[in-house]
């Protein structure tokens, strides 16, 4: 054996935890892969790290009876994160012929050491340009995520026939990090956690890479990302300011650090500071605040005049979509927020009803809003200025501007996290 596979017998030993017989030579290990010999093995549409545990087992339970207990069976080490489905059945088969044929369907060679045994990826599965189907467990949208793009401004009137994005298939997916498919193979997804495919050994190592890199990616996914919004009042004065200077090319960190001097210095007033947690890739709303009823008007219905109320929500919105990159530790945003700051104006006006004829009296509503629907890219925690508006609806001759800055930071992963076994 040489070093380098001698380094790599070392790190699997560590990697699936100490092994229960630590001193047991090769001799013993390799007598007892020809002596134990298992009456019937089966495992169906199992991880590989669940198919070696169960040859563990039957190996303990079938070794010699005068062995003692804590000698029982064969160490046998692998990775524990092996994207693959094994179904094997074998009978009255020796411990060696089982991790052969496991070693053989994985693409994994069978290593015997002073320590145990180790299956480690070794050569290709079957014959170059061979044929060869294999099935791989996949989490939930591990192959077509939804798509982050897409954001509407959740205060905008829905649209009656939105947009639909063509998905893309298993294949479509396979093929954007270069796995090809040459005649005769295919890609099928079974039954939603699986996903059998029939390729060349060539590309087969090449989609287990890919699908460990994707399920890195749903782990990401699953992170809890804590969202703060403050939004400050500013002069008209200092909304120029701001303004020219996010025109002028400073960046949305040095704007932050702009607002808050002026707050230290009294020339901006924080107006609110919502804060939510969600997921990665998980939309997320909280409101502050009450709604206010307002009738708004009358309308004919079965020959009476029937009142249209309307509620109005008062207070402050904050939706955001947030987004974990898996290549970096960055953060992409969509955010949209809604703001209505004091009571609203009320006033009354005089109508005709549409039936009766009758005069009657209904509800006016100033309402002073503003409105942020933005996109960014944030660092993790580092706090940046999203935006600047101001309020409509209110005075028309005494106008004021909402600053906005948002940061947001990764917390630790959620408990129902997708881990592969």
């Amino acid at each position: 054996m040489n070093l380098l596979r001698r380094k790599l017998c070392v790190f699997l030993t560590l990697l699936v935890g100490a092994l229960s017989v630590a001193d047991a030579g090769v001799e013993e290990i390799e007598a007892k892969l020809d002596s134990i010999r298992i009456p019937r093995y089966e495992v169906e549409a199992e991880t590989l790290a669940f198919a070696i545990e169960e040859v563990r087992r039957l190996a303990r339970e079938h070794d010699a009876p005068e062995v003692e207990v804590p000698d029982r069976g064969v160490p046998i080490a692998v990775e524990k994160r092996v994207p693959l489905l094994v179904t094997l059945r074998m009978e009255n088969a020796t411990v060696r012929e089982i991790l052969t044929e496991l070693g053989e369907r994985s693409g994994r060679d069978v290593d015997v050491g002073g320590r145990g045994v180790f299956l480690w990826r070794g050569g290709i599965i079957g014959n170059p340009g061979e044929l060869v189907t294999r099935v791989y467990p996949v989490p939930p949208n591990c192959i077509d995520p939804p798509d982050r793009m897409q954001f509407d401004d959740p205060f905008a009137p829905p649209r009656p026939e939105p947009g639909i994005r063509k998905r893309l298939t298993a294949r479509e997916r396979l093929e954007s990090f270069g796995v090809s498919f040459p005649e005769g193979a295919w890609v099928r997804s079974g039954d939603g956690s699986q996903l059998v495919v029939r390729n060349t050994p060539e590309n087969h190592e090449l989609i287990e890479i890919v699908l460990l890199q994707l399920v890195d990616e749903i782990g990401r996914k699953r992170n809890r990302v804590r969202v703060r919004a403050e939004v400050y009042e500013l002069s008209r004065a200092e909304a120029l300011a701001l303004q020219r200077a996010a025109g002028g090319g400073r960046s949305g960190a040095e704007c932050s650090r702009m607002i808050d001097e002026w707050f230290e210095e009294g020339r901006a007033t924080l107006v609110a500071l919502p804060s939510l947690v969600t997921k990665s890739g998980q939309r997320a709303k909280i409101e502050m605040g009450r709604e206010q009823r307002v009738l708004m008007g009358y309308a004919a219905k079965d020959g009476k005049d029937v009142a249209e109320i309307e509620m109005v929500q008062v207070g402050l919105q904050l939706e955001v979509d947030p987004f974990v990159r898996f290549t970096s530790d960055s953060i992409d945003l969509n955010l949209a927020l809604s703001l209505t700051r004091g009571e609203p104006e009320m006033g009354r006006r005089t109508i005709r009803l549409p039936v009766s004829g009758e005069e009657a009296e209904i509800d006016t509503i100033r309402l002073p809003q503003a409105k942020l629907v933005t996109a960014l890219s944030l660092s993790d925690g580092q706090p940046v200025f999203a935006g600047i508006v101001n309020e409509t609806g209110g005075e028309p001759d005494d106008p004021r501007f909402l600053a906005v800055i948002v940061a947001a930071s990764v917390e630790r992963p959620m408990s129902d996290e997708w881990v592969p076994e």
